[in-house]
């Protein structure tokens, strides 16, 4: 994305629950903040819904690659 959005983000993640198709949308300045995007979802995800993350699908971009991202959510990658 070579705009910026209003907070000054140039990227941005979607995540979208499989059950029910209910999709949250992260900017980020940075790539690095991704793990904090991820971490904020899994909250979101917890209070809306009264579970955790089973598993995680990605489009296997490096970003994701970061055990600390997996190890923490306990999901099945």
């Amino acid at each position: 994305m070579s705009e910026e959005s209003i907070g000054g983000g140039r990227f941005f993640v979607t995540c979208i629950d499989d059950a029910t198709n209910y999709c949250f949308i992260y900017f980020m300045k940075h790539k690095a903040n991704m793990f904090e995007k991820f971490k904020e979802y899994e909250r979101a995800v917890a209070n809306k819904f009264g579970r955790p993350i089973k598993t995680l699908n990605s489009d296997n971009g490096r970003e994701y690659y970061f055990s600390t991202v997996y190890a923490p959510a306990k999901c099945q990658v």
